[in-house]
């Protein structure tokens, strides 16, 4: 005698019948048949259909057009069985089991003759033979979308449970989205938590309207029907700080330059896809902070409140009958920075972790950058309902210092935690191009935490390397190794991998792999460029090898005009990759200015070329900036590639009107291969409207002019990462 399980949620008292057996099938779903035989489902005498029986089945399998084919689930027959068998319970039930009462039995029974399954989606719904046994039933009928996400997640053997309370250790609580194998067993568990919303894509679920939005969006993801949301009006959800934009109260046109349009290529924004992870035996945990989603209580972002509530979520995790107590962390961006701040808390039972591009370093990595504030802001008010909460760009903006009782590890929101305090396993992705966040605090984070090399992984990627570049197989293989490794036990390839997986951008959209042992990498040569005021017949100022005569540029400091330097034509190809840095000499009228820094390629045509993967020329390769006031640097944490500004207030140096003051600009990582012919590019800008970076205590630009300085008395010089051959 052999045992098979009906499966869509599990389905108890479904009436079955082999050439030799014949019952109900129990709780979970089982009956009983003989090797090669034919079973036949009904309820009540309503025949749903026959198929040889195998060990699971779903309504997919009594079709002969599906066939038990995920992607042929789409059968108007198959959709509409499934409809039916889900409707038989009230839907707030369903997740755990249907189950067939003799009353629920006679009512089907009534309409065995005149039930038809095979018609149209939508000529089912308004059947009347489907609306009256519906009123019977006191029911309502779930949607074809909803249907086909539930058998989809049958036949890949997914359970899923909704809004699972976590408990927290001060008597709160938050909620999670769990998918799981089907199978019994002890299994690693993958945890993303906070961010856009544990909905399908993003988002919450917080109506029967929104949770029908997201069935949908589901069905259509898999059904290969593509959606698109624009970039800010969930990153956003509200006016960053700084300039207005346009359209104010709204946000800029979606589809436009400052508001692009983002495809739904995954399952889900910045977290792990369930069907890639739960097949390959895996719980997958998408958690909501408390004051997300349907979560009671204030929204903490990034801070303490939010790492403690994420600790107790993993040790939780762990505890579970289905778990196997090993647990990991996964996410991009949002979830990145989550997952860098519990991992300095050392929960007991996170073992690995997978962050993608994140920072802990508040004032420098993230909400500013050299002293200025940062115009990109995340708050996730998309995913609340009334938001209750500290705005992270509100917050921001009113912090002008780096002071230790406002960042610090305990602070309410933007804890500073301390990359020294990780010492676990961790695959993480510096991303390029991005708007002053995530770049140099995974960077700093790689190199500074306690992780040792050979347990610790980065790639180095284009931006859209969090957003897309971690669903594709190249890259999701390799974080597959990882944790098999590390949750499983498993032994892989990874082990032979090199540290530093970099993308080389080469222009134009192409890029190369190149493989490193270390970061920043040993072999580098920080070659200086030396600015040199142009003469009169020369189209641009000098960037060289040697300072020459001295000179000064001079320029208006309430204005955006470039100030453009520009190396004579490569003589042969070259690569960089790194940390680049300023060294300027400046001046202004005022007590203080700005200088925001910018790296070109320049074509042999003059045109600047292309390095970002969207193929948008105004993105530099490289990025920097510096209140000129904030110029102190940490001795003991400058280093030879990148500069350590304190932004204490205590270490304020205003400029003197007219006199000369040296200081270093810190340059975002980056990546470059560079043909002979081409010329690179330095741009210096006092303000750019179109760029990140700007102060909103700038009581000094309006009528003042800034000085640059230049040659052998005012060495002001660029300095670049160049790359030998390994």
């Amino acid at each position: 005698m052999l045992k098979g399980r009906f499966l869509i949620t599990p389905i108890c008292g479904l009436d079955y019948e082999t050439q030799t057996q014949s019952g109900r099938t129990d709780e979970n779903g089982t009956f009983q048949y003989q090797e090669g035989e034919t079973v036949t489902f009904s309820i009540g005498g309503l025949i749903l259909g026959s198929c040889l029986a195998m060990p699971k089945m779903t309504p997919a399998d009594l079709s002969f057009e599906a066939a038990g084919d995920p992607d042929k689930i789409i059968n108007r027959k198959v959709t509409n069985m499934a409809r039916l068998l889900l409707s038989l319970n009230p839907e707030d039930r369903i997740e755990n089991g249907i189950h067939i009462t003799d009353d629920i039995r006679d009512i089907c029974h009534k309409y065995r003759k005149t039930m038809y399954l095979n018609q149209p989606e939508d000529f089912f719904t308004k059947d009347e033979i489907v609306q009256r046994l519906m009123a019977e039933l006191g029911s309502t009928l779930v949607s074809p979308a909803k249907a086909r996400n539930y058998l989809r997640r049958a036949i890949y053997g997914i359970k899923k449970e909704t809004d699972v309370q976590i408990p927290m250790r001060d008597g709160g609580y938050v909620l999670a989205d769990i998918f799981r194998p089907e199978k019994e067993g002890k299994y690693p568990v993958i945890i993303s938590f906070g961010g856009y919303g544990k909905a399908f894509w993003l988002g919450k679920e917080a109506t029967e309207e929104e949770a029908e939005l997201h069935a949908q969006l589901e069905d259509d993801y898999f059904r290969g029907i593509t959606h698109e949301t624009d970039y800010l009006s969930f990153h956003i959800a509200s006016l960053p700080a700084g300039d207005p934009l346009p359209e104010v109260p709204g946000l800029p046109q979606a589809g436009s330059v400052p508001n692009p349009m983002m495809t739904h290529i995954s399952e889900t924004f910045e977290r792990a896809n369930v069907m890639d992870w739960v097949p390959d035996d895996y719980v997958v945990m998408h958690v909501d902070s408390r004051g997300l989603g349907n979560v009671p209580g204030e929204y903490c972002q990034f801070g303490r409140p939010e790492a403690d509530d994420y600790y107790d979520s993993i040790e939780w995790a762990a505890a579970q009958e289905w778990s196997n107590g090993n647990v990991g962390t996964y996410g991009g961006s949002f979830y990145a920075m989550n997952a860098f701040n519990v991992a300095s808390l050392c929960p007991p039972h996170l073992k690995a972790f997978i962050p993608l591009a994140g920072d802990m370093d508040p004032m420098r990595d993230y909400s500013g950058f050299g002293g200025l504030l940062n115009k990109f802001g995340f708050t996730p008010k998309i995913c609340a309902g009334e938001f209750c909460g500290e705005d992270l760009a509100e917050v921001a903006a009113g912090i002008e210092f780096d002071d230790p009782e406002i960042f610090n590890e305990h602070s309410k929101v933007m804890m500073k935690g301390k990359p020294e305090n990780i010492r676990i396993p961790y695959f993480t992705a510096l991303s390029l191009e991005q708007a002053f966040i995530h770049t140099r605090g995974t960077s700093e984070i790689f190199i500074n935490s306690a992780t040792p090399i050979g347990n610790k992984y980065m790639d180095i990627v284009s931006e859209v390397g969090v957003h897309y570049w971690m669903y594709g197989k190249h890259i999701l293989d390799r974080h597959k190794m990882f944790f098999a490794h590390w949750l499983k036990g498993e032994e892989n390839l990874l082990e032979q991998a090199k540290p530093i997986h970099m993308m080389v951008r080469s222009g134009y959209g192409s890029y190369y792999w190149q493989d490193e042992n270390e970061w920043p990498i040993a072999r580098t040569e920080y070659k200086k460029l030396y600015l040199n005021a142009k003469n009169e017949n020369d189209e641009f100022h000098k960037l060289s090898d040697t300072p020459t005569a001295d000179g000064q540029i001079t320029y208006p400091a309430d204005q955006e005009a470039e100030t453009r330097f520009v190396t004579e034509p490569l003589e042969s190809d070259m690569t960089i990759a790194g940390y680049c840095k300023a060294n300027l000499f400046v001046s202004s009228t005022h007590n203080d200015m700005v200088v925001l820094t910018y790296l070109y390629v320049l074509d042999e045509d003059g045109c600047r070329i292309p390095f970002v993967m969207d193929l948008n020329p105004a993105t530099p390769v490289g990025k920097g900036g510096l209140k000129i006031s904030h110029r102190k640097q940490d001795e003991a944490l400058r280093t030879e590639y990148r500069p350590y500004h304190t932004h204490r207030k205590e270490d304020v140096q205003k400029l003197v009107p007219g006199e000369i003051a040296e200081a270093e600009i810190e340059i975002l990582p980056t990546t470059a291969r560079l043909k002979k012919g081409w010329r690179l590019e330095f741009v210096i800008m006092p303000k750019n409207s179109a760029g990140e970076l700007f102060d909103p205590r700038d009581d000094y630009s309006e009528g003042a002019l800034n000085t640059v300085y230049t040659g052998e008395s005012c060495p002001s010089c660029l300095q670049i990462p160049v790359i030998s051959k390994s």
